[in-house]
C-alpha cells in the first residue's frame, strides 16, 4: 500500500514533502518445522537461568548436604575405616552419594518448575505456546536432566576423590547418569502436574522418592536387606541408576551396566509416552 502526503510550511520545522510514504502491513508469522527447536531452547533457557540464579540452593546447599552424609559415615566408622571392611565402604559410598545428588536435583527441578507455573498462573502461557505436547515433555525432561547433571558434577569432583572411587568407564558412567537424571526429571514433572499443594510434593518426596533411593543401595548393598525387600528393589528403576553408575565407576562396562542402560531406556520411553498423553489432554493443568 502506498500513500502520498504533503506537509505545509506553517512552522519553521515543516517543509514540503511529496515523497511517497510506504505503509507496510504486519509480517507474516514464520513457519514452524516438524520440531519447534527455538521453543524448546527457550524453555530450557528459562529453567537453566533459574537454576544458576539460585545457585546457593541448587548447587551449594545439596553439595554440602552430601558432604555431611559422608562426614557422618566417616565419623561413625572411626578406627574401623582402617580395616578392610571400612576401607571398602568409602569407595562403595562415593558413587551412591553422587547419584543421590543427581536424582534429587533432577526431580526437584522439574517438580518445582511445574508447581510454580501452576501456582503463579503462568502455566496458561506455556499451554498456549506453539509447543506441542511432545515438545513440552522434551523441554521439561531435558531441563531436569541437565540440571541434575550440573548439580551432581561438583559433588562428583569432590566426593569421588575423597572416597577413593575412580571412574573406570567415564562414558558408561555418564550414560547411566544421563538416563537416570532424565527418568527422575520425567517423574518430577509428573509429580508437579499431579500435586495441587506444596504439602503433596513434600509427601511424595519424603515417603516415596527418598525411601526408595535410600533402600536402593546408596549407603549399603541391597543384599543386606531382607530377602523379599532385596528382591523387590531389583524392580526399582532407582536401584539400576545407583548400581549401574557404581559398576561403571568402579569396574567399567559390565553386564550389570548394560542391563541398567536397557532398563532405564525402557523406563524413559514409558514415562515419555505417559507424559505426552497427559500434556495432550491438559490433565490437572486446565483446572
Amino acid at each position: 500500500m502506498v500513500a502520498t502526503t504533503a506537509r505545509g510550511t506553517e512552522g519553521p520545522l515543516d517543509r514540503d514533502d511529496t515523497r511517497p510514504l510506504i505503509l507496510r502491513g504486519p509480517r507474516p508469522p514464520g513457519k514452524l518445522g516438524p520440531v519447534h527447536w527455538r521453543g524448546i531452547a527457550a524453555l530450557l533457557h528459562r529453567h537453566l537461568r533459574t537454576f544458576f540464579k539460585f545457585w546457593l540452593m541448587t548447587i551449594v546447599g545439596p553439595g554440602l548436604a552430601i558432604l555431611l552424609y559422608l562426614t557422618i559415615f566417616v565419623l561413625a566408622l572411626g578406627p574401623a575405616r582402617q580395616l578392610d571392611e571400612g576401607a571398602a565402604l568409602l569407595p562403595f559410598l562415593g558413587p551412591g552419594l553422587v547419584m543421590l545428588a543427581l536424582m534429587q536435583r533432577a526431580a526437584e527441578t522439574s517438580t518445582y518448575s511445574m508447581m510454580l507455573a501452576k501456582i503463579e498462573g503462568s502455566i496458561s502461557d506455556i499451554l498456549m505456546s506453539p509447543l506441542s505436547p511432545g515438545e513440552l515433555t522434551a523441554g521439561y525432561g531435558l531441563s531436569g536432566m541437565i540440571c541434575g547433571l550440573l548439580g551432581a558434577a561438583p559433588v562428583a569432583l569432590v566426593i569421588l576423590p575423597l572416597t577413593g572411587a575412580g571412574i573406570a568407564s567415564p562414558f558408561a558412567a555418564l550414560a547411566v547418569a544421563a538416563l537416570g537424571a532424565l527418568a527422575l526429571a520425567l517423574v518430577g514433572t509428573l509429580v508437579g502436574m499431579w500435586a495441587k499443594k506444596w504439602d503433596q510434593v513434600a509427601a511424595i518426596f519424603a515417603f516415596i522418592v527418598v525411601p526408595l533411593a535410600f533402600l536402593s543401595g546408596v549407603f549399603a548393598p541391597v543384599t543386606a536387606l531382607p530377602g523379599w525387600l532385596a528382591t523387590a528393589m531389583v524392580f526399582n528403576p532407582i536401584f539400576h541408576i545407583i548400581h549401574g553408575f557404581r559398576e561403571a565407576a568402579t569396574t567399567g562396562m559390565t553386564p550389570d551396566v548394560v542391563s541398567a542402560l536397557l532398563v532405564l531406556s525402557a523406563v524413559n520411553v514409558a514415562l515419555t509416552i505417559f507424559l505426552y498423553s497427559l500434556f495432550r489432554t491438559g490433565w490437572s493443568l486446565r483446572n
